[in-house]
């Protein structure tokens, strides 16, 4: 609490006050039936994913309802919408995430919103020790900030407290091409690239209509961790920029 309250201090200090934050505080247990997990890993997971998420809460969110402006985004996880056996801590956790969320959805001012996100199953060495070689399935950080950025910018005050989750039903590929083609994009054809880029954008939103975000029954398939940590927020991060750069 005590390094977040100083990290807090020193953006809002500035006069920085999030428009939007990501609240991605996890760690996992060892795949094991709940009675074998150590007290000492336990305790770790309830204090990292619950209380990490609530210390940057404490800190950030009353700058941001002073102006009655803003979005709180807690990453929840497929496993917080659903079980599977050996990964009851983390569970727990993402489960106490969506009640949070949602609870302090009813506490905010009109025009903020806090929604749990579901990020869907990423490639990461988090998911590896889980799944071994069949992580290499799912997307790559890099490749799900892709997706994951317009849901994100996408989200407003009308979609306080809902369940929200990024989509898998991406067709990557086509996906990948428009990234590329916009990345890169030269600058003597700026004014055609950002016309380009535009239409782009639209074909991008229509392709991952926000409304796909909310969580229905299929969420269950997509049964997965919040698995984006700092690899990911800097890649979010690094994206998000690239956007607005290009948006201008």
């Amino acid at each position: 609490d005590v390094q977040v309250a100083k990290w807090a201090q020193s953006v809002l200090g500035a006069g920085l006050s999030p428009d939007l934050l990501l609240n991605n505080a996890a760690i996992m247990n060892q795949p094991a039936p709940l009675w074998q997990v150590p007290a000492a890993e336990f305790h770790d997971i309830i204090h990292v994913n619950i209380i990490g998420t609530a210390n940057v809460i404490r800190h950030f969110v009353p700058a941001m309802a002073a102006q009655k402006r803003g979005v709180i985004v807690n990453f929840s996880s497929g496993w917080g919408r659903s079980t599977s056996p050996d990964v009851a801590p983390y569970c727990a956790t993402k489960f106490a995430i969506e009640g949070l969320t949602q609870a302090l959805a009813q506490e905010l001012p009109r025009g903020m919103a806090a929604i749990p996100l579901n990020p869907g199953i990423i490639n990461t060495e988090m998911l590896q020790t889980c799944w071994s070689d069949g992580a290499n399935r799912y997307p790559t950080p890099d490749r799900w900030s892709r997706v994951a950025v317009p849901c994100l910018l996408s989200v407003g005050a009308e979609d306080n407290g809902e369940s929200v989750s990024v989509p898998t039903d991406v067709d990557w590929g086509l996906l990948d091409a428009r990234w590329i083609a916009v990345s890169e994009a030269d600058d003597r054809e700026h004014a055609a690239s950002r016309h380009d880029l535009s239409s782009g954008q639209d074909q991008l939103r229509q392709l991952i209509d926000r409304r796909v975000y909310t969580a229905s029954a299929r969420d269950w398939l997509f049964g997965a961790t919040n698995l984006a940590f700092g690899v990911v927020i800097l890649g979010l991060g690094f994206f998000m920029l690239m956007w607005v750069i290009a948006t201008g």
